[in-house]
């Protein structure tokens, strides 16, 4: 798929939706394996993406929790392995995480999140039978810095949601 992303062949691809914790936030992630703005040719660009849930009325609004994107590294070595991690906090002025009216909000996250480069260079840690596996964190805090603030997607609008362009993936 890397390898399509490259070509221009895809440009991303969405996460399946879930539920952050038990009746928490819906959520999935958009992933642009060759970059997307500042991040374009030189990195892949993660972003969350908060849907309507059924829990949405008991939830607090803005979404206000930091996140954070890691790539695994999968190398046999238990003792060397080195993770690739990136946070961004919610900019909570951005209508990207207010209570969703539409089938999913803007996306937001990190453009230059994870180094083309790097991942090239040590490909055989982070890639392993065509895999890549990426863990998100979510982290409660009282005072959101200034600092590590994420960013939007420089997208066309779209037409489709996340449930529909993974069945196109798929061939569903």
């Amino acid at each position: 798929m890397l390898n399509k992303a490259i070509s221009g062949e895809i440009n991303s691809i969405y996460s399946p939706p879930f539920y952050l914790y038990r009746h928490g936030y819906k959520i999935c992630f958009r992933l642009y394996f060759n970059g997307d703005q500042k991040g374009r040719n030189t990195h892949m660009s993660m972003f969350l993406v908060l849907m309507p849930g059924e829990y949405d009325e008991d939830l607090r609004w803005p979404f206000s929790l930091k996140v954070t994107f890691s790539l695994i590294d999968q190398s046999i070595e238990h003792d060397e392995k080195h993770h690739i991690s990136q946070f961004c906090w919610p900019d909570t002025e951005k209508i990207c995480f207010g209570y969703p009216k539409l089938s999913w909000n803007l996306p937001y996250g990190i453009s230059q999140c994870f180094s083309l480069e790097e991942l090239k260079k040590n490909q055989n840690k982070f890639i392993h039978d065509d895999t890549m596996f990426f863990r998100i964190q979510f982290e409660i805090s009282t005072e959101i810095p200034t600092n590590g603030l994420g960013e939007k997607p420089n997208d066309q609008p779209h037409t489709e949601g996340p449930d529909d362009e993974l069945n196109r993936l798929i061939g569903i």
